[in-house]
């Protein structure tokens, strides 16, 4: 809500206004459901296009964030041979259930590119990276309003411009190579591609091969043009890691193989990755042993552009903060062992942010359910009753 959702609803109808009736395209709404402004992807007639921005400019922030419907429906469906099927994600990027929305992207996508573009101060930028990795895309990170237009036409810029698509390297023959990134992502306007690769030669030329504006694509590099520089075999080790990472998600079967060779790459080239960290320990006394120690609770800021009662659902910024009853919290660890009743959010000390699960309207919609299905017994069981006499 706020500053994110304007900042949503310029850039959107920015890549509405843009598109040509030789494209097809559809808007899909997402919060706590899920809703498309089309069945399916349709031609952008001047007419669509205005009932789309219209469509847009009416947008809420409301409910969760659940990206995983709006996925699926993005996918659905088969993209047309001449056409080179685009899937724009827009979010604020506040989501915690990236392994799902990974898997997703992978399974479903075929042969589509996913493009993120984050909003806000604060987007899971993991997420988004990552996402766009797996998808054949790119990031694009817009934390400022006034950065919209510059930002959304650079990305408008090159995804009317998809160069060569489709690259596949050929190295000499006999060579042993082992290059980075893999598969390749396309090629756009006014982006390189850079490939680190580690050979046991540097003769022969390399083959680069793809399709541009629906035709084979060649070209070959010499290696012997290749200089010596510094750091380039931890920019190849990056590489590798980041490749692992997207691979695992593309066959979880052999998590453990991959995991263990993430592991190995990055101790061997002293890099920090989701299995290994840097840690200085530093061993001068910081407190008295004598001074007891104290915790409290320190209240933070949101992001800026976040509106604190969509995200917690009421006004609980004035609320005084006190500290954690250590009595509750041994009594809530008792409780989980010996009995079956769950201690309320007050009564734990901790105040959750409402999200996407909308309990009480999903508690409500059951007990229609199970009221409607004892009323269709009653009714079954009557008939029956009334036939045999």
């Amino acid at each position: 809500a706020g500053a994110s959702i304007r900042q949503a609803q310029k850039s959107l109808s920015m890549a509405i206004q843009r598109l040509t009736p030789d494209d097809h395209f559809n808007v899909i709404e997402f919060n706590s459901r899920t809703h498309a402004l089309f069945q399916t992807p349709l031609p952008a007639t001047p007419s669509r296009i205005s009932a789309a921005i219209s469509w847009v400019e009416r947008l809420n922030a409301d409910g969760g964030t659940e990206m995983l419907p709006a996925l699926h429906k993005a996918f659905k469906g088969s993209g047309s041979p001449s056409h080179l099927r685009q899937v724009i994600f827009l979010t604020d990027g506040a989501i915690g259930n990236e392994e799902a929305l990974f898997n997703a992207i992978h399974l479903h996508r075929e042969d589509a590119r996913v493009f993120t573009v984050g909003i806000g101060a604060a987007p899971n930028s993991y997420f988004m990276v990552r996402a766009a990795e797996i998808g054949q895309g790119s990031f694009t990170h817009i934390g400022d309003i006034h950065e919209v237009s510059d930002r959304m036409e650079d990305l408008f810029r090159k995804l009317e411009n998809p160069l060569v698509t489709d690259l596949k390297l050929t190295w000499p023959e006999g060579v042993n190579v082992e290059a980075w990134p893999n598969p390749l992502p396309d090629i756009y306007d006014g982006e390189p591609l850079v490939v680190a690769a580690r050979a046991d030669d540097a003769a022969g030329e390399v083959q680069v091969t793809g399709i541009s504006s629906l035709q084979p694509w060649q070209v070959a590099l010499p290696l012997a043009q290749a200089s010596t520089r510094s750091g380039i075999s931890k920019h190849w080790a990056r590489q590798k890691m980041a490749s692992l990472e997207l691979a695992r998600h593309r066959m979880p079967q052999d998590t453990l193989v991959f995991e263990k060779n993430i592991l190995q790459t990055a101790l061997t080239h002293g890099l920090v990755s989701r299995l290994t960290s840097l840690v200085a320990v530093d061993i001068t006394p910081s407190r008295p042993q004598d001074m007891s120690l104290e915790s409290q609770i320190l209240p933070l800021n949101l992001p800026e552009g976040w509106d604190f009662d969509k995200v917690f659902g009421e006004d609980i910024s004035s609320a005084p903060l006190s500290p954690l009853n250590t009595d509750i919290l041994k009594e809530a660890s008792t409780i989980a062992v010996g009995t079956d009743r769950d201690l309320s959010q007050t009564e734990r000390g901790l105040i959750l942010p409402q999200t996407a699960t909308l309990f009480e309207i999903k508690a409500l919609l059951a007990l229609l359910l199970m009221i409607f299905s004892s009323l269709s017994l009653w009714r079954l069981s009557k008939s029956h009753c009334s036939r045999s006499i």
